[in-house]
């Protein structure tokens, strides 16, 4: 039987947990190497090198990846380190937080099945394999490198499953204009890969009424990003996103990309500026400011949002009883419209109330 071999090997480094990368002259000089190590940098495998035969000096700053470089290396030279020892030094290596390593290629391999499958839903986790990868994806590394990088796809993929599961619920929408599409990607991926769940214009479904879906993505997200620029005041899409985001009272953190006037405060929990920051270290302050506007008063935003999305519906199916609260959901309704009753900033809307008190 014919058998695709270029193909088989990809397969095999999609599902493998690490990708150990033997050095030695001829292995460094191979084009067929070369390929293996681009993909496994490319789906951000562990990779470890192991120096088999030492290449000169000259082959090594001429043939050997970048990437290899960079990483420390098994020695593993003739007559020169004990096997067992070397051995179990690469055993280690394998071995070191190998939980997070299996799960990582779990959900990668996941999430390239729902790629290639033009991201049906049939192909999304579900259930406890969805937890998984969301606690997964939640880890934080403070003291340590970690093993391996997590990909855009794998964040997109997670996400897409709790935003399934959790019935097309978001935690952010973000309002940019198309020439501020490098800090709309740059912050949407930075949250994504925090755990959260992003929708922006870009997410909206091609040959569906594009009003209709977009209404339906900012009713369904708890928080509004707004990206403000020299070219977002002058956008039209920018501004009647900006509008339903007011109209439903939705909580909106604004970051300021140039030094622009912006005097609309409507639903503004917050604001900071991202002028001047580059990606490293000051990036990474500002996410963690932004985070702190998202997070704030997390409970009463969560609850705003869950019963707008049902008075919606309610209100859509004619005020259909059937789907009116009863029992618990109803008290804690109720509780939730008293105490927010004197708020003067994202209060609940006229027909919410309408929907918890019918």
């Amino acid at each position: 039987m014919a058998v695709d071999f270029q193909e088989e090997i990809n397969d095999g480094i999609l599902r493998s947990h690490n990708f150990i990368c033997v050095i030695s002259p001829h292995g460094i000089q191979s084009q067929h190497v070369k390929k293996e190590i681009e993909l496994a940098v490319r789906l951000k495998k562990r990779i470890i090198p192991v120096l088999h035969v030492e290449p000169s000096a000259a082959m090594v700053n001429k043939y050997l990846h970048p990437r290899i470089a960079k990483l420390n290396w098994v020695y593993f030279r003739d007559d020169i380190e004990v096997f067992e020892e070397a051995l179990h030094k690469l055993l280690e290596a394998i071995s070191h937080r190998i939980d997070f390593v299996r799960t990582h290629t779990f959900v990668l391999y996941k999430s390239q099945l729902w790629k290639e499958n033009q991201k049906k839903e049939d192909y999304l986790l579900l259930g406890s394999k969805r937890k998984v990868a969301q606690e997964w994806l939640e880890i934080k590394f403070e003291d340590e490198q970690p093993p391996v990088e997590v990909t855009n796809q794998q964040c997109q993929y997670t996400a897409q499953s709790r935003w399934l599961a959790e019935r097309f619920a978001s935690d952010v929408f973000i309002v940019s204009a198309p020439d501020d599409s490098y800090w709309q990607k740059k912050i949407k991926f930075a949250l994504l890969r925090l755990g959260k769940t992003v929708s922006d214009r870009t997410d909206l479904i091609p040959n569906v009424n594009q009003d209709e879906t977009l209404e339906f993505h900012i009713i369904n997200a708890k928080h509004i990003v707004h990206l403000v620029s020299l070219e977002s005041k002058g956008d039209t899409d920018n501004t009647n996103e900006l509008e339903l985001s007011v109209k439903y009272n939705k909580p909106i953190v604004r970051v300021f990309l140039d030094d622009v006037e912006f005097d609309n405060t409507q639903g503004q929990i917050g604001r900071l500026s991202f002028k001047d920051v580059q990606i490293g270290d000051s990036f990474r302050t500002k996410l963690n400011e932004l985070l702190r506007f998202i997070e704030q008063e997390d409970d009463y935003f969560t609850k705003h949002q869950k019963l707008l999305i049902r008075a919606t519906n309610w209100e859509r199916q004619k005020e259909n009883p059937a789907l009116l609260l009863r029992g618990n959901l109803l008290q804690q309704a109720q509780v939730w419209a008293e105490s927010a009753h004197n708020r003067t900033h994202n209060p609940p809307l006229d027909f919410q109330q309408k929907f918890i008190s019918e």
